[in-house]
Order: C-alpha cells, then structure tokens, then sequence
C-alpha cells in the first residue's frame, strides 16, 4: 500500500508485514549506490508508477506550476518542452522535472533528479 505519506507492505486481508510512516525522510543520506530495504523499493515504485500512468494527466491538478520553455530539437523533430513543478504534497522523483512532447502530443523525453538516491540525474526517452 501506497501512500505519499505511508507504505507498507500488507497481506492479502490487510493485515501489516511491515510499515514506514514519512517514508521519504528514510532516505535522507542516500546515494545512488546505497542498498534499499522492501519498504524503499515500495515507495520509490508507488510514487514512480502513479507518475508514469498519469503523465500527462495529472498537470491538471491544483497545486501544479507549468512552464513552457525552448523548444527542444533531437533526431529531425521538434519537442515541445513543459516544465513542471509538483506541489510539496504530491511524493514524487524530483520537485521540478521537465516534459518533451512531439508534434502528435505524446511525451517523448522526461528529465528529472532522483532525490531519493543522492539527486543524481536522469532521462527516460
């Protein structure tokens, strides 16, 4: 179960394994190369997952400030790029993570820190 302030880990009646409440203060000190626990790897792919199904949906919600900036040239096309910043209450990679649209509206590059693992930089194209 997945929360941005609560995970866990719970059978199939709902009965608790194991819990973390203010999940992500767990990882303050982590690197890239730090090993994670069942209950990080749970948080990590709870806020990734909901990231990656509501994209770009959830830019919608209150709470979110969006910026367009310069238009982004790779392999013969043109990308739009919108900026995104997340409100605090919303667990997700990083604060502000940019988004590469192609001429037919489909997301083609996301930018983003992982604060989580020491704020090292990523790209998913």
């Amino acid at each position: 179960m997945f929360t941005s302030e609560r995970v866990a880990i719970e059978t199939l009646q709902g009965g608790v394994v194991q819990e973390r409440r203010d999940a992500r203060k767990s990882f303050d000190g982590h690197t890239m190369n730090m090993p994670w626990d069942p209950l990080h790897r749970a948080y990590f792919n709870g806020y990734a997952l909901r990231l990656y199904l509501t994209t770009p949906f959830f830019m919608a919600m209150p709470g979110f400030e969006l910026t367009e900036i310069e238009p982004w040239k790779e392999g013969g096309e043109t990308w739009r790029e919108l900026r995104a910043r997340f409100p605090e209450h919303i667990a997700t990679h990083s604060r502000e993570q940019d988004f590469y649209f192609g001429a037919d509206g489909l997301v083609r590059r996301h930018d983003y820190h992982i604060d989580v693992a020491g704020g090292f930089a990523a790209a998913q194209l």
